[in-house]
């Protein structure tokens, strides 16, 4: 499913996948130079997503085309391809234990599924607009405290750019949201011009993604002082991809991004001042795709 998710975004599953390793290996690089909780975070991050495979609906279907054992080898395989990058990461540090706890987690879990319907309970602040924040606080509950979570140790340790991070995490969390093409049923409905629909998405969008963010932010700001003016700058910055991403949704809706508009979104990330351009171009792109769902 990957694969074809990787071709249908223009992009040779080969390729892709070389990307993807090559990302990792270098964020773990970074992550073990930069903190002493490095191994801690590893972990976490490997824990977590494993407990992405337990969605109740994916186990469901699982459960009801596969025996009982075969369902369990197969939960225990994918436990233990997710967990292994992570472990390997941390044998070649030299962190045994923490890679047999990691196992051990997969395994327990590979048994023991978790039924994400715990999810359904959280409450959140976001069910007054649907859908994007609604579904996706409660998809990624455990990530959005994991950001938390480095944001805490950030001050423990002083290191201010693993704040960043946390908080362009968040972010990353909150753009993840809108990478998902809605029905058209959820645009239709919408009683206003394609100027005022995107206005009314973007409000949200900015409004929910600095409610997630902004204890990060105060945090930073009351233990850098210092640094305001550069944690205000990485703050916008993110901000305007997240509005980057949302018009590129609607840019060519009811299609795919394609790999050209996939670049030139890309491109901002390394050279931030194409933002001023990208996204008048891509709001323009959006209110004439909507048009013919909202004239």
């Amino acid at each position: 499913m990957f694969k074809r998710q990787l071709s249908a975004f223009g992009i040779h599953p080969l390729l892709g996948q070389i990307l993807i390793v090559i990302l990792f290996i270098g964020f773990a690089y970074i992550l073990f130079n930069r903190t002493q909780y490095a191994s801690y975070l590893i972990v976490l991050a490997g824990v977590y997503s494993i407990t992405l495979l337990a969605e109740s609906k994916r186990n469901t279907f699982l459960r009801s085309i596969f025996s009982l054992k075969k369902y369990r080898i197969i939960r225990l395989i994918e436990n233990i391809a997710v967990a292994l990058p992570f472990g390997i990461v941390l044998l070649f540090q030299g962190e045994f234990v923490k890679c047999g706890l990691l196992i051990l987690i997969a395994w327990i879990l590979s048994t023991n599924s978790i039924d994400n319907k715990i999810s359904y309970k959280i409450v959140t602040p976001f069910s007054r607009h649907p859908f994007e924040f609604t579904v996706g606080f409660r998809n990624t509950f455990i990530g959005i405290l994991f950001a938390y979570f480095l944001a805490i140790i950030s001050i423990k340790a002083g290191n201010f750019n693993l704040g960043i991070f946390a908080m362009l995490l968040i972010v990353a969390i909150c753009i993840s949201y809108y990478l998902e093409m809605e029905d058209d049923f959820f645009i239709w409905i919408y009683k206003g011009s394609p100027e005022g629909f995107l206005k009314y998405k973007l409000k949200i969008a900015l409004g929910y993604c600095t409610v997630l963010c902004i204890p990060i932010w105060i945090l930073l700001a009351i233990i850098y002082p210092g640094r305001l003016m550069v944690l205000f700058i990485f703050f916008l910055l993110g901000l305007s991809y997240l509005i980057a991403i949302l018009f590129g949704k609607y840019a060519y809706y009811p299609n795919q991004p394609s790999v050209s508009q996939a670049v030139l979104v890309g491109s901002c990330i390394f050279f931030p001042p194409l933002l001023l351009f990208v996204i008048p171009h891509l709001y323009f792109k959006s209110t004439k795709s909507l048009n013919v769902l909202l004239s």
